[in-house]
């Protein structure tokens, strides 16, 4: 009962002295009785008559005098009950004020106000500190130097011995370090389930103690100060306490520590489920488990404890489980807590995966989680016919290699992977769709033998607007998925809906209607839009997905009709761009498409400048003339075909140049040309 009595002791003391004031040393003063009053001289009779005799004044009885209150200071009982009796003169009604903790909890089990005195009692209701109700109390002096306390069951008090010194023990920073301590020479028992981080020791007399103190993980033990001067730079500390004083602990940040929660961070997979371990710092680790019956409904798990680094084991207790209802945008429209008192461990197994135990399982069975790698790249990354791959970006990509149905080996981002699975496992659970990977990464070598495989097969105009160029395929990130699927049959057998042609059909378009409306909330978007090939650069591919690893910014992308990629990354203040390509004999839609993206890919490199139109000027400047004038200005070509386009845009109000600064052009003039079999590339530019 020691450091709980100090601690009670002590917030008694300022609880009692912070309410009421100062402490004066007087006390009321007996009440006097008065004197009886003399009664009157007897009237002597006229002489005639004679006189009645005089009449007696009655006896006065004494008023009974009220015992001065004597006891004041602090008292305690058998049951560790603290009780203070100060005498308050510097408050609106001076008097007798009364506080006293009956109970362990000293915030909750507090009373304290100013009693008056009735007759040899204090009586009256005491205010509660806590939130209890008032109470009713009637305090008489018992015995030589006691007080009994009625009104909580009945209490002897007796006189407390104040201490002869009060030593306060506390650490620098909460949270840095811990603090401990026993009397004599020896070590406390430390429990490391309650630690102290501060303490109060009243002492009586002189007596030997001995301090510990103890970093917490991150932190590291500097010193002991002793009323702010340095002490010790000993953790352990054994002295003579004679005298009132403040020890401190002193912590800092340890800068070589490594959080060992940190080794293990990261997202984890389990078929249908899906794991976020992160650090809560300190070596305590939060762990989020996700087990999806669908895209709109899933369990989660949140899982809490201290990471053991010698075994890698976490002890968790008040894990909690719910289950949880999606709507279209992501908001949580349902939540119904299955529990909050959940139990179990998670161990990682060294091999980049942990085996999690829940007691409270409903198959008893134990799952165990394979980490999924992290590339440190930009998933937001744009790569089409204007933007390459950007540079280092294989040798900061992480990705695994899987065999899909017809035997072919995919290899994908290992994220992009990871959300693909779930995808696939939620459409064959609750839709019956059978997906799988045709293609995921490709290298340049790669992406030209598709490029000459499509030639082949689908014709040169096909591949060209089917295909990416080499070099400038969303497919080298990873992050971009061709998919097929596959139909049950009768028998059970499956038949593969495989190649372009048959999975263009309209039978199948509310299989792909199915697929692109879970997309976005396993972090996909369907990439190549109808009707938007002049941003794109790409006729409409439902198979074709893009993987942005972020399911929000994927529902604002799909909840948008006609919002690309290229369009979500310009931003909201990208002005809109009129893109006019006339009906034309010499060139197909795509061609004329490709050569817009060629000129805003040159547009893009004038700084401050706002396009606002791009229009094909039509098949008549593919004249004789116009060729010999192109192939002059470039020498050794041989272009035989011409395509002129108009553009309007707007200057930067601090344009340079030979540019008019805040200007609209109007008409600007882009001449671009191309050898046999060639693509079209600019050639110049101007008025």
């Amino acid at each position: 009962m020691k450091k709980p009595i100090s601690i009670l002791l002590a917030g008694l003391l300022l609880v009692s002295l912070a309410a009421c004031g100062t402490k004066q040393n007087t006390q009321p003063a007996a009440v006097e009785t008065p004197a009886a009053t003399e009664a009157p001289a007897a009237t002597e009779a006229p002489a005639a008559t004679e006189a009645p005799a005089a009449t007696e004044a009655p006896e006065v009885t004494e008023a009974p005098e009220e015992t001065p209150w004597t006891r004041e200071g602090v008292f305690g009982d058998e049951n560790g009950y603290m009780l203070s009796v100060i005498w308050m003169e510097d408050v609106d009604e001076p008097g007798w004020y009364v506080g006293c903790v009956l109970g362990e909890d000293w915030s909750e089990d507090s009373w304290g106000g100013i009693l008056p005195q009735e007759g040899n009692s204090l009586k009256g209701a005491l205010p509660t500190t806590g939130s209890r109700d008032p109470l009713n109390v009637t305090l008489t002096e018992e015995g030589e130097d006691g007080l009994l306390l009625e009104g909580f069951g009945t209490c002897h008090f007796t006189p407390y011995d104040m201490p002869e010194a009060t030593i306060f023990v506390t650490v620098n920073v909460e949270g840095r370090g811990n603090i401990d301590y026993a009397e004599g020479e020896e070590a406390p028992e430390i429990d490391p389930e309650y630690p102290f981080q501060s303490a109060v020791i009243n002492l009586a007399e002189p007596k030997t103690h001995t301090f510990v103190a103890w970093a917490n993980p991150g932190s590291r033990f500097v010193k002991w100060t002793k009323n702010g001067e340095d002490f010790s730079a000993e953790a352990r500390i054994t002295l003579l306490l004679e005298e009132s004083a403040d020890y401190v602990a002193v912590f800092e940040e340890d800068p070589d520590w490594q959080d060992p929660v940190e080794r293990f961070a990261g997202d984890y997979q389990s078929g249908r489920a899906h794991a976020q371990v992160m650090s809560f710092g300190e070596g305590k680790a939060f762990i989020v488990v996700d087990w999806g019956s669908s895209a709109w409904e899933l369990t989660r798990w949140i899982l809490v404890g201290d990471l053991d680094p010698e075994t890698g084991t976490i002890r968790y207790t008040d894990g909690t489980k719910s289950n949880l209802s999606y709507d279209n945008s992501g908001e949580v429209t349902e939540e119904e807590t299955v529990y909050t008192d959940g139990t179990g461990t998670v161990v990682f197994n060294g091999d980049g995966t942990f085996t999690w135990h829940e007691d409270q399982s409903v198959n008893g069975e134990d799952m165990v989680f394979e980490y999924i790698p992290v590339s440190d790249i930009d998933y937001l990354a744009l790569v089409n016919k204007l933007n390459p791959l950007p540079e280092g970006w294989e040798d900061a990509l992480e990705t695994v290699t899987v065999t899909n149905s017809v035997g072919e080996e995919v290899e994908v981002e290992a994220k992009a992977y990871a959300a693909y699975a779930l995808l696939k496992a939620d459409l064959e659970e609750n839709d019956g769709i059978y997906l799988e990977l045709d293609s995921a990464r490709r290298s340049v070598a790669a992406q030209q033998d598709i490029m000459d495989r499509f030639t082949e097969k689908y014709g040169a105009d096909y591949a060209a607007k089917t295909v990416a160029k080499p070099g400038y395929s969303e497919h080298h990130t990873g992050l971009a998925l061709d998919l097929y699927f596959k139909i049950k049959n009768e028998d059970g057998s499956f038949t593969d809906v495989y190649y372009n042609e048959d999975m263009e059909k309209e039978e199948y378009k509310p299989v792909w209607d199915a697929i692109h409306a879970k997309l976005p909330e396993y972090g996909f978007i369907l990439r190549y839009l109808e009707g938007e090939e002049h941003i794109t650069g790409y006729r409409y591919e439902p198979w074709h997905i893009r993987y942005v690893d972020s399911p929000e910014i994927a529902r604002e992308i799909m909840s948008q009709p006609g919002l690309t990629l290229e369009e979500f990354l310009a931003g909201e203040s990208a002005p809109e761009v009129e893109i006019g390509l006339l009906p034309s004999e010499l060139y197909t839609q795509e061609e004329l498409t490709d050569a817009v993206l060629a000129i805003k890919c040159a547009f893009a490199a004038w700084e401050g400048c706002e396009l606002h139109g791009i229009r094909y000027a039509g098949d008549g400047v593919n004249n004789e003339d116009n060729l010999e004038w192109l192939n002059s200005l470039n020498e050794g070509a041989n272009y035989t075909q011409i395509a002129m386009f108009f553009m309007d845009f707007h200057t930067a109000p601090d344009a340079g140049g030979a540019w008019e600064q805040d200007h609209e052009y109007v008409e600007y003039q882009w001449w671009l040309a191309r050898a046999e079999d060639g693509d079209f590339e600019i050639v110049t530019w101007g008025y």
